[in-house]
């Protein structure tokens, strides 16, 4: 499948703006007194946001260009989603019994099958509803996503995007705190996958991408970048991240720079998923040895050196786990 450059670029600045939020989270507790470390500890977290639209487009997307079962689709997303996550769930209790200084991190086998087949649960280190690898929390909300999307597909066969979207931007509005399933169904974020089909319905259309005029856009996206900087508010952010996602969807239609001139950075784009499961036990890592604070030369130092250790571990668990010989079992059957 060709993939959308804009959109693998906007997964790697995704995938980065995440980091940067945990670094601020482990390190300052998220309080900082400079404007780039505010900046990732109140804005980092839109990363997220980006991520539950794209994946929404996606789909629409790499449907609309190869027709597939929903026996094929929940198998290449199993194929993609799971291999490195159990990775990392498992990597996660190693870490935790070596980063002693932090504190303890108890987990128990109940938890551990939980959190390896996405199903939402408290943490037992009492964090909340978290899987053992934290960031974890995500892949249970994508995995509902496909899971949904994969019965529409069995079920109706046609106009199945459409149902998805509406149930999905009408289950938080019903669903109460304390129902069944309540931490997926009441996640306000669940409609940014609806968002994501809408932008993938539109992308899929022919032109309509072409006809929208840059001087509107680039006015749009100036005045709300203003105004969501002064809102903090869920929604807002919510709507931030829907037009960063409008806006790569923009240029790619728009802009003709060659393939070549980005590649490097869309191979940020396609290791983004590494990125994100593995950059916060590296985070803990040069946490659990770093216990007094650095002077600032010595942070710029430490920084370099912890974005270099997650680039090289997500370039190497891209390639041999993500891409590895079970992705390549699994691809032969979906």
């Amino acid at each position: 499948m060709q993939s959308v450059t804009s959109i693998q670029l906007l997964r790697a600045l995704s995938a980065w703006m995440v980091v940067g939020h945990h670094y601020m989270q482990f390190f300052y507790n998220l309080k900082s007194g400079s404007a780039l470390g505010a900046f990732f500890a109140t804005y980092g977290n839109i990363g997220v946001d980006v991520f539950f639209i794209i994946s929404g487009f996606i789909m629409v997307y790499s449907l609309t260009l190869k027709t597939r079962t929903a026996k094929q689709f929940l198998i290449g997303r199993i194929s993609r989603i799971v291999p490195v996550y159990w990775f990392y769930t498992f990597l996660t209790i190693v870490v935790a019994q070596v980063c002693v200084r932090l504190g303890s991190y108890p987990w128990t086998a109940a938890s551990l099958l939980k959190s390896l087949f996405f199903i939402p649960h408290e943490n037992p280190a009492g964090l909340g509803l978290y899987p053992l690898l934290l960031v974890g929390w995500t892949l249970n909300v994508e995995m509902f996503f496909y899971s949904v999307l994969a019965l529409m597909m069995l079920v109706l066969k046609r106009y199945y995007f459409a149902v998805v979207a509406m149930l999905f931007v009408a289950l938080p509005l019903v669903w109460q705190e304390g129902w069944v399933l309540a931490p997926l169904l009441d996640n306000s974020r669940l409609s940014e996958f609806s968002i994501g089909i809408l932008f993938g319905t539109l992308y899929c259309r022919r032109n309509f991408f072409e006809k929208l005029k840059g001087i509107l856009v680039g006015t749009v996206f100036l005045g709300l970048l203003f105004w969501v900087y002064k809102n903090n508010s869920v929604y807002m952010l919510q709507f931030y991240a829907s037009l960063l996602v409008f806006c790569a969807l923009f240029l790619e239609k728009n802009l003709n720079t060659p393939y070549e001139t980005y590649k490097p950075l869309v191979l940020l784009g396609d290791m983004s998923y590494s990125t994100y499961l593995s950059h916060v036990l590296i985070i803990v890592i040069f946490r659990n040895y770093i216990v007094v604070a650095p002077s600032k030369a010595v942070e710029v130092f430490i920084i370099a050196a912890l974005t270099l250790c997650i680039g090289i571990v997500s370039f190497i668990s891209y390639k041999y786990i993500e891409k590895g010989w079970f992705f390549k079992v699994m691809k032969q059957h979906a």
